[in-house]
């Protein structure tokens, strides 16, 4: 599981909370900042094709997100920009 750019107050709660988890389940969370830390985590999860330009650099998903065509027109089982 990845988080990216979380708040203070979220990595402030994580900081309390992680001390609870089993280390094995800990090790698998990562809590990124910053764009660099971005490229390191998710170049070999999101192609470039597929990643937006705020997940990682040159991303080419650049199409605008509309709420009554996401929600209310696309069914289901598909993607939002098939």
């Amino acid at each position: 599981f990845i988080a990216s750019d979380t708040g203070m107050v979220f990595r402030f709660l994580w900081r309390i909370v992680s001390t609870f988890i089993d280390p094995d389940t800990r090790n698998r969370i990562h809590i990124i900042k910053g764009m660099d830390a971005k490229e390191k985590h998710l170049k070999d999860k999101i192609s470039v094709e597929e990643a937006t330009p705020w997940i990682r650099r040159g991303g080419m998903k650049t199409r605008d997100f509309d709420f009554n065509e996401y929600y209310m027109s696309i069914p289901f089982d598909h993607a939002f920009d098939e």
